[in-house]
């Protein structure tokens, strides 16, 4: 018998005995290798030791005396046999070309698009030049066709099979939700709605002097004067914070989302930021996962491996669940800004976080019809697979049914504020495209000038006439804040506060500024 071993030390020797002492090093085997080990150890100088199947070559599995674990074993599933039936696919690209051989070189007998479905015979499979999977369709026609699924090599899939799944009708919002979608707008108490907002990130825990030692409750009033003053219809905040267990967050987010409802305010609710520098992320998640740059989640562990599903998701269902009645949610967001890493990401990596979005923005919507998803995305870029067509990719997160609208996130770089900026921007205009074709709604959630550029007022509002005009639903500030004084929350480079000495000369043109949005938003 044999089991399936991930190395998960840094790197682990491989040796020609089950000892440290006097044994011959072979090779190394680094992070995330997977191999077959034995089901046989041996205990030789305090460590157990494993044989690699069919081979005499030894790593260890963990140190007794320390506790160290070097890998982690797991059972060895026997795959399921492949479908001899016919099967339907559909396509996942923007359009495939059907061709009478199984060649590149072979006449294009007619073209099919995303979302159009074919029957392939699965008893036929032939790779061709380049690593190029072709298969066989079944037809009526006295025709031969033949259609490209993947290319082995890259991994770019052009087909998908057809699964059967619930009934798309319980996967979108509720018709009764206070907030509905029509096309790519809003519609809020059965009117148009279209905003302008601002990120309260820490706004659920202003009153935990533990994590924001000068906040306080008055502090929370402060700030929704002045978003009502303004116009402002939405807040974005963060539900968790890794010193807060998950029903203390669960009280502290009820009595925020509470104050908002008073003040006729709605709440986008971002359920953990996948970047661990901020700190407002699930205690354990934080722990085990967030261990790439700024923090973000391991991409092998946390989507291929679905390690969301032991502390993320359970935190996930239990907020949904509590306060899933609540009127002044406006949309629950699967997190801030998740994205692969390590990078370069390649098409299993694309196909893992597909399935991540579709599997927790399923389980919310099971819980909660009468509320909106969306993502908390910078932009789809952040997942596309290297040598992808970011559209087709977009197309495939948006075609969820229960993601019900997109978020983007861009910034005006403090060096050069027109290029580094337009960057970001220029992808995010991948997803606007995408989600118009598809008739849903974008937001820019995420915006900010910088301190760098003396003339933030004027930029901003060329982005906010840009995006709103093109047909954006919501363009929300990032930063804000208005008590005064620092306390712990807001962004001295890209934000909106009155309170530091790079922001506060321009505060006041702000609020001009998105006071004349908000009432013209209002006004329709």
């Amino acid at each position: 018998m044999s089991k399936k071993a991930t190395i998960i030390a840094f790197k682990l020797n491989v040796r020609n005995k089950p000892t440290t002492t006097g044994s011959q090093i072979l090779r190394v085997l680094p992070r995330d290798t997977i191999v077959e080990v034995e089901d046989m150890p041996q205990k030789v100088d305090n460590i157990i030791w494993r044989r690699l199947r069919n081979s005499q070559e030894w790593i260890a599995e963990i140190d007794l005396s320390t506790g160290e674990r070097f890998i982690q074993l797991s059972e060895i599933s026997e795959p399921e046999p492949p479908p001899t039936d016919p099967q339907t696919w559909k396509v996942v690209v923007r359009r495939v070309n059907i061709r009478n051989v199984p060649s590149l070189n072979g006449d294009v007998v007619r073209t099919i698009t995303f979302e159009d479905e074919i029957v392939l015979d699965n008893n036929t499979r032939h790779v061709g030049e380049k690593g190029w999977v072709w298969r066989k369709i079944v037809s009526d026609e006295n025709t031969e066709e033949w259609v490209a699924e993947v290319n082995e090599n890259t991994g770019f899939r052009l087909l998908e099979r057809v699964v059967e799944r619930e009934d798309i009708d319980d996967l979108v919002v509720s018709s009764n939700a206070r907030v509905q979608t029509q096309g790519t707008q809003f519609i809020l108490d059965g009117e148009p709605f279209r905003f302008v907002g601002a990120n309260l990130r820490e706004f659920a825990y202003y009153t935990r002097s533990d994590i924001l030692p000068a906040a306080t409750a008055n502090d929370q009033d402060v700030q929704i004067t002045a978003l009502r003053q303004i116009g402002m219809r939405v807040v974005r905040l963060f539900a968790p914070h890794h010193r807060i267990d998950t029903a203390t967050s669960i009280q502290l987010l009820k009595n925020a989302l509470d104050k908002l409802h008073q003040a006729n305010l709605l709440a986008i609710v971002t359920l953990t930021d996948a970047l661990g520098v901020s700190g407002y992320n699930i205690t354990e998640d934080r722990v085990r996962f967030h261990n790439q740059i700024l923090g973000h989640v391991n991409k092998t562990t946390y989507f291929h491996e679905e390690g969301y599903r032991l502390f993320y998701l359970p935190f996930v269902e239990r907020v949904v669940q509590s306060l899933r009645d609540h009127p002044a949610i406006f949309a629950w967001e699967i997190g801030n800004e998740f994205a692969i890493h390590p990078q370069p990401a390649n098409s299993n990596d694309g196909n893992a976080f597909l399935a991540f979005h579709d599997t927790v923005s399923r389980r919310i919507r099971q819980l909660d019809p009468n509320h909106l998803i969306t993502t908390g995305l910078v932009n789809t870029g952040h997942g596309t697979p290297a040598f992808h067509n970011a559209e087709d990719y977009a197309r495939r997160l948006y075609s969820i049914p229960s993601i019900d609208f997109a978020t983007v996130h861009f910034y005006q770089h403090m060096n050069n504020p027109n290029a580094a900026m337009a960057d970001e921007e220029g992808r995010s205009l991948v997803d606007f495209r995408v989600v118009k074709s598809l008739g849903k709604p974008i937001i820019v959630e995420e915006f900010g000038s910088a301190i760098g550029n003396h003339n933030r007022v004027n930029f901003t509002a060329m982005k906010l006439n840009a995006w709103i005009s093109s047909g954006a639903a919501g363009f929300m500030q990032w930063g804000f804040s208005a008590t005064g004084r620092d306390i712990g929350v807001g962004d001295n480079q890209f934000g909106m506060d009155n309170y530091s000495s790079a922001n506060t000369p321009i505060f006041d043109a702000l609020v001009r500024l998105y006071r004349d949005w908000a009432k013209n938003l209002a006004n329709g």
